[in-house]
């Protein structure tokens, strides 16, 4: 092979590979898919599909389900029953947002008097109060309350941060015929806080709730204080050994 044909083989040899090449390249970039945490796989070091790993999302092996701690009927009027739940999110490190779940009244026949839809936040590590006003009004006794989460809407979210909320101090009550409960509402963040939503419960001395009420604070001075205040205008069914007002707004911090 002369010096001139092999120059040539040379040629489109690089022009070949460079080609081959070219054609490597516009195949990956049509036929392989970059992974992500939504493409319904498992992959890129994912403990699950979509889920662990570099994914935001916790897999379901590595959490715990929601709990139902108690959901009981209130009445603060012959003829009106609310409803509070209290539902716990053990995971320290993870929550979830826009949970549905459905509330249901019974009676002493096991008739279904209501039923409402709900969504509620479960922040990381915490017990959160529902509160569903006006779930019936009429004067049929309730006798069983039911507080179902759907779990197909359950996505736990991973996190290394903790849920911030207001504090609340200085606790009182009285009874009576209009019974009343006021507190302190502390704001432990350098940012005024607004629109703060609050939830009372009055629990007698087998740790029963016997009355529930919500408020909102519309200003929360920056590092200052509001004050709270519920009131009922029927008597409490029982004696109060307890009283727990609980924050659902969290705390935005600048």
């Amino acid at each position: 092979m002369d010096w001139s044909t092999r120059r040539r083989t040379v040629v489109f040899a690089i022009i070949g590979s460079a080609i081959v090449s070219l054609l490597v390249v516009i195949a990956i970039a049509i036929f392989y898919d970059t992974p992500t945490c939504t493409d319904q796989k498992q992959n890129q070091d994912e403990t699950g599909v979509d889920c662990g790993g570099p994914c935001a999302h916790a897999c379901v092996a590595d959490v715990k389900d929601a709990e139902v701690q108690f959901a009981r009927a209130v009445s603060p009027a012959a003829t009106r029953t609310d409803v509070i739940a209290y539902v716990k999110n053990s995971n320290a490190n993870a929550y979830a947002y826009g949970v549905h779940a459905t509330v249901e009244l019974y009676d002493a026949t096991h008739a279904l008097l209501a039923t409402r839809d709900v969504t509620i936040n479960l922040p990381a590590g915490t017990v959160v109060p529902v509160f569903v006003e006006g779930m019936l009004t009429s004067d049929v006794p309730v006798t069983q309350t039911f507080f179902t989460i759907d779990k197909s809407t359950v996505q736990w979210t991973r996190t290394t941060s903790k849920p911030l909320f207001p504090n609340v101090k200085d606790t009182q009550w009285r009874m009576g015929d209009q019974p009343r409960v006021t507190a302190t509402l502390v704001n432990p963040a350098a940012k005024e806080q607004t629109n703060i939503k609050l939830i009372a419960t009055v629990f007698d001395v087998n740790n029963e709730a016997i009355a529930a009420s919500r408020t909102l604070v519309t200003s929360l001075p920056s590092q200052g204080t509001a004050p709270i205040i519920f009131t009922w205008n029927v008597p409490f069914i029982r004696e109060p050994a307890r009283v727990e007002i609980v924050p659902v707004t969290e705390v935005r911090v600048p």
